[in-house]
């Protein structure tokens, strides 16, 4: 494989998404409304959910460190007391509210 082309695949990455998703993005594909592939709407719709999910991390608590090789973390995936999708839930509220 020739560099250029490893470089390119590089910035590549594959996603599984349920079966049902993927007909009914291919189906949007098919209408011709402006999408050239089920990965060009999958790209846009992502896009777009990150513009309006990325201004709530700032909202939420820092993530501590990660503990050091062989040290297990608090069970349960919780920061500061609160599971990640309650503190996501809890900093989209603020966001919601405080404007």
């Amino acid at each position: 494989m020739s560099g250029k082309v490893r470089r390119a695949r590089e910035r590549w990455k594959n996603v599984a998404v349920r079966e049902e998703l993927y007909f009914r993005a291919r189906r949007v594909v098919e209408a011709g409304i402006g999408y050239r592939s089920v990965s060009d709407f999958t790209a846009d719709a992502l896009r777009r959910r990150l513009e309006e999910v990325e201004p709530l991390l700032e909202k939420l608590p820092k993530a501590p460190a990660r503990p050091p090789a062989g040290v297990r973390a608090e069970q349960g995936g919780r920061v500061g007391g609160m599971s990640p999708a309650s503190s996501f839930e809890e900093a989209k509220k603020e966001v919601v509210v405080g404007g």
